[in-house]
C-alpha cells in the first residue's frame, strides 16, 4: 500500500504468466545475444589495442560472468527452476572456460536469490490470505 492507501502493482505481476518467460530457447538466445552485444560494445572502446592477450581473455570472461549473473537473476524472478538455470549456465561455463571462482560465485548467488524469492513469495501469499480473511470479516 502506498501513502494514499492504494495497492502498488508491479509490471512483472502482469507479464510473469506469459509463455515467453517459460521458453528456454528464448532465454538461451537472449543470453547469447547479450554476451555478443556486450563484447561489441567493449570493442568500441578500442580496449584491445592496449591490452595483452591474457587481459583480453580475462575481460571476455568477465563479460560472460556479468551477463550470466544478470540473466540468472532474471530467470529466477520469472520462475525458471534453479536446476534448469544451472544446466543452461553450465554450457556457457564450458564454452567460455570461466574460472572456478566465477562459477562458484554465480551458483552461490543463484542459491541465495532463489531462497530469498522463495521466502518472499511465501510471505506475500500469507499476506494475501490474511487480506482475504480480513475482507471476508468486514463484508460477511
Amino acid at each position: 500500500m502506498d501513502e494514499k492507501g492504494l495497492e502498488k502493482q508491479f509490471l512483472q505481476s502482469f507479464i510473469i504468466e506469459k509463455e515467453i518467460w517459460k521458453n528456454l530457447d528464448f532465454w538461451k538466445s537472449s543470453i547469447f545475444a547479450s554476451i555478443i552485444n556486450e563484447a561489441k560494445l567493449q570493442k568500441n572502446y578500442h580496449m584491445e589495442e592496449i591490452e595483452t592477450d591474457a587481459e583480453k581473455v580475462i575481460r571476455e570472461k568477465n563479460i560472460v560472468f556479468g551477463q550470466l549473473a544478470a540473466f540468472g537473476q532474471n530467470m529466477l524472478m520469472f520462475g525458471i527452476e534453479k536446476k534448469v538455470i544451472l544446466h543452461i549456465m553450465h554450457k556457457y561455463f564450458e564454452i567460455y572456460e570461466l574460472e572456478e571462482t566465477q562459477i562458484e560465485n554465480i551458483k552461490v548467488e543463484y542459491i541465495y536469490i532463489y531462497n530469498q524469492l522463495y521466502f518472499c513469495r511465501k510471505y506475500l501469499n500469507q499476506l494475501k490470505i490474511m487480506g482475504k480473511i480480513a475482507r471476508l470479516k468486514r463484508n460477511p
